[in-house]
């Protein structure tokens, strides 16, 4: 999570009175649920009022109040989304299914490839829409629905929102909070070359039946074996040489191995001669134990045999969020692995460990985040992880079966070596410095300068990077977008100055 400002906040309320039928709950009532959850966010969410514009929250809180006669059970929901959403947090919802909502989503799931968004998975009476692209929702057209639900969509970014919309846009009671509803319990989808249909919502047990089939999902395309059910799992491509590492979550699978033994095998199967690549797939993680990450990070971080430019590699997605998000941030700041595919869900900052409450007359259950995981700079305020390869992913590939990122693994070519640092320019900037009140040490092992921190207590941001010659009074590292800058008073006097921090300057304290 990262907290950022919604200065155009797309309160229905405002504006359109829902003409359906009203809740049973009274204005009075839902003002105190409403002064309930705000109550509760701000001594939930870390350092709530220090990151979030506190008049226009409270502006939006007062207006939402103001507004609430006439208003649907739905329409008050996504309003109340829309207030948890001023914070970002894809972990700060309303769980849609749930019994006080009895919410139903159509049974079919969807897909928002970079070509447009398509049916690849449905009930049997609707098997025939199958591989059809939408182009719109109730007479609306995606775009339209998009820009509709986008600010009631919970999300950290862009990137999460867009997945979160295939779900929320076949919810017809979301829809009909959003002031695009055309019947309760049905959806009209449009479809290209193809006559509209209108579809019955059912419980969301039907859509969870439904598979995507999406490309490296818990299958290697060239392995007929499914990993169903697992948390972790590994295939050797023989054509590649490569290792792929597959994690959905980082907490010990309910059969098979511990997570412990998990990376055990894997620092042996390493070693093999025949594995010349590492692929870590992170496209479809999600929750876990951040502390159970070190021995694998580490154990990387040391293999001098994989850790190598063009050696490993980290598969991103729009869904890579979690402790899957922080081990790759662990990774990337700590190894010299190439990133690829999609900025990830959440960025190196988030705030996870969500805690449950219940709006006292609604009884609706609202989940918070509590606890701050940093991997990164407090300053840091990126909402995503940026790969350093990026992946468009097509309709026509998922029907090829291709994967484009396993293809970019394959086809990468590694970068030519970086500059080499002088010898006297290595000794004259060994040495500790206190940047934001941390502590960073420059030193020379193994013919390499190498600049690393330490983790501090209930935090996974620690950097292990080699430092190569750039241009005068300024060094790169294995950390794409960080400069380490210098400067040289004479040969003897050198020291470092200041880092540049993906986009944030952090100056070397005296």
């Amino acid at each position: 999570m990262k907290f950022h400002y919604l200065l155009t906040f797309g309160f229905a309320l405002s504006v359109n009175v829902c003409k359906s039928q009203s809740s049973n709950i009274s204005p009075t009532q839902w003002q105190a649920d409403i002064d309930f959850l705000v109550e509760k966010m701000s001594r939930t969410i870390p350092e709530f009022y220090e990151h979030v514009d506190k008049p226009l929250f409270d502006a939006c809180v007062s207006l939402l109040k103001q507004n609430i006669d006439g208003k649907s059970t739905n329409q008050m929901v996504v309003a109340l989304q829309e207030i948890l959403n001023m914070v970002n947090d894809e972990g700060c919802a309303i769980y849609p299914f749930q019994k006080h909502l009895n919410f139903k989503v159509l049974p079919i799931k969807t897909y928002w490839f970079e070509d447009g968004l398509y049916i690849l998975d449905a009930k049997a009476s609707h098997q025939h829409l199958i591989g059809k692209q939408i182009n719109s929702i109730n007479n609306k057209s995606i775009d339209e629905v998009y820009s509709k639900l986008r600010n009631n969509l919970n999300a950290d970014n862009e990137s999460y929102r867009k997945h979160s919309f295939v779900l929320y846009s076949l919810i017809p009671n979301w829809l009909e909070g959003n002031d695009l509803s055309v019947g309760k319990d049905e959806i009209l989808l449009g479809f290209e070359n193809a006559e509209a249909e209108t579809i019955k919502a059912e419980s969301v047990e039907e859509y969870i039946k439904r598979n995507r089939g999406l490309v490296g999902h818990k299958q290697l395309v060239t392995s007929a074996t499914r990993h169903d059910g697992e948390n972790y799992w590994m295939e050797f491509v023989p054509e590649t040489k490569t290792l792929v590492i597959q994690f959905i979550q980082i907490r010990d699978a309910k059969d098979g191995v511990s997570i412990k033994s998990f990376f055990k095998e894997v620092a042996k199967r390493i070693n093999d001669p025949e594995i010349e690549k590492v692929v870590i797939d992170n496209r479809f993680g999600g929750g876990g134990n951040g502390f159970k990450l070190k021995p694998f990070t580490d154990m990387l971080k040391d293999n001098k045999k994989i850790n190598q430019k063009g050696k490993l590699f980290v598969l991103t997605s729009r869904t890579t969020r979690g402790t899957v998000m922080e081990l790759t941030s662990i990774l990337e700041l700590n190894t010299k692995i190439t990133i690829i595919g999609e900025p990830t869900g959440e960025g190196p900052n988030l705030v996870g460990d969500g805690k449950a409450i219940t709006l006292p007359n609604s009884q609706i259950r609202v989940n918070l985040t509590n606890k701050f995981w940093p991997t990164s700079w407090d300053e840091d305020m990126r909402t995503s992880l940026e790969p350093h390869i990026n992946i468009a992913y097509s309709y026509s590939d998922y029907k090829s079966k291709i994967d484009p990122w396993m293809n970019a693994v394959v086809a990468y070519k590694s970068p030519k070596p970086k500059g080499i640092i002088p010898e006297n320019l290595a000794k004259g900037l060994e040495g500790s410095y206190t940047i934001n009140g941390r502590k960073v040490e420059i030193y020379h092992v193994d013919g390499v300068l190498m600049l690393t921190m330490k983790r501090k207590t209930n935090s996974f941001f620690e950097i292990n990077t080699e430092l190569y010659l750039n241009t005068p009074g300024i060094l790169s590292t294995d950390i794409i977008d960080v400069f380490v800058n210098y400067a040289t008073v004479s040969e003897k006097q050198i020291s470092l100055t200041s880092i540049d921090w993906k986009g944030l300057k952090l100056e070397v304290e005296d």
